[in-house]
């Protein structure tokens, strides 16, 4: 039997040779719609999933499996049979919505929403659900679920009570026509002109004032000059801009791969033109073959990468993050001035070890928090230091440890508030080698840690709460790759 209903397109999955079961999805005439056939099916143990492409007009498509699991239905089914499409829809980049009656009361902890939920929370999904979806005389539960796996797309969700049937409706109403967001700039160095012998050699002309460096006794002193020497070279071949963030970045597309795709389009174009079948035939496997293409390169492009990164935990992770999953990033708005924001920000996070101090001396002058301590210790001071053997002190380094400690570093961190990358400190090692490992050593032996290299470009990373309150965000502190030479310094 097929009940037809006026406006919406009917794709339902049967149950097969045997009496009751099955489930359908009715979608609107204007909704593009495809059931992927790959992942549609019902098991052996009669767990049911019916997956659906849709896509509304130029809003970007989204993927939604209509599932139902009879209550003999085994609770490994989830993790048997829904896990592997799941992962496998993944790989298609797009919002999944799961809806359905799963027969696991998620209002109570039995063993049913225990399986399911330690399968969605392995998969990142959220349920909306949270009021009772079928009530009788003596019992309500909530059977009929809804999960997303990106609830910031999420407008509205619940369950409509009515009459018609046992099971209340459930609904959920998505923002998918996302609004255009500013455009990004970051502030970086431009190597489309860097050249690192030419660079190494402007350096090596600065070779009097190099030298100047190792006649005097002031860390600080020393550090400027360096600076000056090393960064005006730097602009000259690698000026700092500010540019606008494009999109993705797709290495994997070859010259081939973009003729055909200029192919596709003049073909596209030829169709709209005439509106002849044979033009639009052409240009359809002309955009089938360019598809498949994109795809296959695409996978190797990531198999590559794995491969190459593997045993880098580091690179890896940063490979899989920009390969899986659908995940939208919201960008984050304040409603102040951005100057009158860092202000505010900056002097949180520059005053938090005085602060800190401030409450820790406090604290160990009262007797309340340290009754058995007396006080008069703890301001005594005598002369009784350690012998001359056991007092600390920095040893100086050489030229050759300084070297080992910078070719280890990795080249692809970021760099810190003078924007010069591991990278070009690498190229120019062997003009700046000796001017660095003196101004380490001047700064070991004088126990000065020289102030440029305490300056750092701070990013605020969001805890918790209002990320427009200092105290709700953790700094993250891009420090200078010579100072974190420095720190390393045996």
């Amino acid at each position: 039997m097929e009940i037809e209903i006026e406006g919406y397109k009917l794709h339902r999955l049967d149950r097969l040779h045997k009496k009751g079961g099955g489930v359908c999805a009715y979608i609107r005439k204007d909704i593009k719609s495809l059931v992927l056939k790959d992942l549609s099916y019902i098991s052996e143990t009669n767990f049911h999933q019916l997956w659906i492409k849709l896509q509304h007009k130029k809003s970007k498509s989204l993927l939604v499996c209509v599932s139902y699991r009879p209550p003999d239905s085994p609770l490994d089914c989830f993790e048997k049979y829904f896990k592997p499409n799941y992962v496998h829809a993944l790989t298609m980049g797009k919002l999944i919505i799961l809806l359905g009656d799963l027969n696991c009361d998620m209002l109570k902890p039995t063993p049913g929403s225990a399986s399911l939920i330690k399968t969605t929370k392995e998969l990142n999904l959220n349920q909306l659900i949270k009021s009772p979806t079928r009530i009788t005389e003596s019992s309500q539960t909530l059977v009929d679920v809804i999960f997303v796996s990106s609830p910031r797309l999420v407008v509205n969700s619940g369950v409509i009570e009515t009459c018609i049937s046992d099971h209340f409706p459930v609904y959920v109403s998505l923002k998918l026509k996302t609004d255009k967001s500013p455009p990004n700039y970051i502030t970086t160095r431009s190597y489309n002109k860097y050249d690192p012998d030419l660079f190494a050699i402007d350096l090596a002309s600065n070779r009097d004032r190099l030298v100047s460096i190792f006649r005097m006794d002031n860390v600080d002193e020393k550090l400027t000059i360096f600076n000056e020497i090393f960064l005006n070279t730097l602009d000259k071949h690698a000026p700092v801009k500010t540019i606008k963030v494009r999109g993705k970045s797709c290495p994997f597309i070859t010259s081939e791969i973009k003729a055909s795709m200029i192919k596709r389009d003049q073909l596209h174009s030829l169709f709209r033109k005439t509106r002849d079948h044979y033009d639009w035939l052409n240009f359809r496997e002309a955009r089938n073959f360019t598809k498949t293409a994109l795809v296959n390169a695409q996978k190797e492009h990531v198999l590559k990468e794995v491969q190459q990164h593997r045993n880098n935990t580091g690179s890896l992770w940063k490979v899989i993050k920009e390969n899986i999953a659908y995940r939208e990033r919201e960008s984050v708005v304040y409603s102040k001035e951005p100057k009158l924001v860092a202000e505010e920000f900056n002097h949180f996070f520059s005053t938090i070890g005085v602060n800190a101090a401030k409450k820790a001396s406090t604290l160990i002058q009262d007797p309340s928090v340290y009754p058995a301590r007396n006080l008069s210790d703890v301001n005594r001071t005598d002369n009784s230091y350690p012998e001359e053997n056991d007092r600390f002190s920095f040893t100086p380094v050489s030229c050759s440890e300084i070297r080992n400690i910078i070719l280890a570093m990795p080249s692809n961190k970021s760099p810190g508030k003078d924007k010069v990358s591991m990278r070009v400190i690498k190229h120019s090692l062997p003009v700046i080698l000796g001017p660095l490992t003196d101004i380490i050593n001047c700064s070991l032996s004088s126990s000065s840690f020289p102030i440029a290299w305490k300056e750092a470009e701070v990013i605020p990373l969001l805890k918790d709460g209002n990320h427009e309150e200092a105290s709700n965000n953790r700094p993250l502190s891009l420090l200078t790759f010579l100072s974190k030479i420095c720190e390393k310094s045996p």
